[in-house]
């Protein structure tokens, strides 16, 4: 094989493997834009969970409160 053809075969090997580097940093980064997008829609779920939890133990408590006092009066 001539210098030039392994010049040239090289050439073609260094281009597909960073070619598949590419394709598999590629890879990489969506999955992680996709993990941090995928945490923020999380964060804001449990974060109106706990909003949700705390109107309801308040309604609660003043629906208790309310019936005691009821029960109280009569």
């Amino acid at each position: 094989m001539s210098a030039k053809a392994e010049l040239i075969g090289g050439n073609y090997t260094n281009v597909a493997s960073a070619l598949g580097a590419s394709i598999a940093a590629s890879g990489t980064l969506h999955l992680i834009r996709h993990a941090r997008r995928s945490q923020r829609v999380d964060d804001e779920r449990l974060c109106l969970t706990r909003e949700i939890h705390e109107l309801l133990h308040r309604v609660h408590a003043d629906g208790a409160s309310t019936a005691d006092d009821r029960e109280a009066t009569t």
